[in-house]
């Protein structure tokens, strides 16, 4: 594909899970990140309903926001993730394993 940007807002996108293949990076994350997409947002395990609808939110206003107008989006997407993770680690009662779920793969 030509997109330069793909935001996998479901759980386990991020996470190799069969057993004979442990030393490979064969999840979707990473197979979308193989199709061409220069830029992936995944999750490494099971995330919280709200968690998704929460990120997605802040990672989005942030992607465009206009601070970045210069840059492609999958060079924004890694500063965006960032930002919506800071708001996600904010939160009242953020847990460490809800908020380090989300990664990043790409630019």
């Amino acid at each position: 594909p030509s997109a330069e940007f793909a935001f996998l807002s479901a759980c386990h996108t991020a996470e190799a899970t069969d057993e004979s293949i442990v030393d490979e990076a064969l999840h979707l994350t990473a197979a979308m990140q193989y199709c061409g997409f220069r830029s992936v947002v995944g999750t490494m395990w099971a995330m919280a309903d709200m968690d998704g609808r929460d990120l997605a939110e802040q990672f989005y206003g942030s992607l465009f926001s206009g601070g970045d107008e210069g840059m492609a989006y999958h060079e924004r997407s890694a500063r965006a993730l960032r930002d919506a993770v800071r708001s996600l680690r904010g939160k009242r009662g953020m847990t460490l394993e809800r908020w380090v779920n989300f990664v990043h793969y790409g630019a």
